[in-house]
């Protein structure tokens, strides 16, 4: 197994595949982090990941789509237990209102429509969850800002596309 660590503490990207990265950022400093928040997790493979390997960890796995959270569910409780808690939730606003510091991990939607339909391989993927807006950074900066905004949110790992790396972090300067 090759691991690429990151190396630099406060913000770096790693290119995953052609035109698409991800990102790290710390948002504020914290030693008490207990809960890990999956941000549209989809069918919850990286929440129900998270859980198996770091028990100690509270996961939430937060998505829009019912569809969604029936599938993790299903996928949480047949892989690790109920370990892992689903959130119908638009972003961060059906987190828990008592939640301790928290990191965020997320493969928000990122893709504009025209990326969409030029795409036929991805087709049978549910529309929600690749439409990031018009040109695809609307998801990834609104996540971004209210990560950013939320006093117990401590770091944010998430996915976009290159292109969308300025327009998601560029009102980050101020905020750290």
């Amino acid at each position: 197994m090759t691991l690429d660590f990151l190396r630099n503490p406060r913000d770096e990207v790693r290119e995953l595949e052609t035109g698409v990265i991800g990102v790290a950022r710390i948002l504020r400093p914290s030693h008490k982090v207990k809960t890990v928040v999956d941000v549209c997790t989809g069918s919850g493979c990286i929440a129900v990941t998270i859980a198996l390997e770091r028990p100690d960890l509270d996961v939430l796995a937060l998505d829009i789509s019912e569809d969604a959270l029936q599938v993790v569910v299903q996928n949480a409780r047949r892989l690790a237990g109920d370990h892992v808690r689903c959130i119908a939730s638009d972003l961060l606003a059906g987190l828990p209102s008592d939640i301790g510091e928290f990191v965020i991990v997320s493969n928000p939607p990122y893709l504009s429509k025209a990326m969409i339909t030029l795409q036929p391989d991805i087709q049978w993927e549910p529309h929600i969850a690749l439409d990031g807006g018009k040109d695809g950074s609307e998801i990834p900066c609104k996540l971004f800002e209210q990560a950013r905004n939320h006093p117990r949110c401590v770091g944010l790992v998430m996915e976009c596309l290159a292109s969308h790396y300025a327009d998601v972090y560029s009102q980050s300067a101020t905020a750290i």
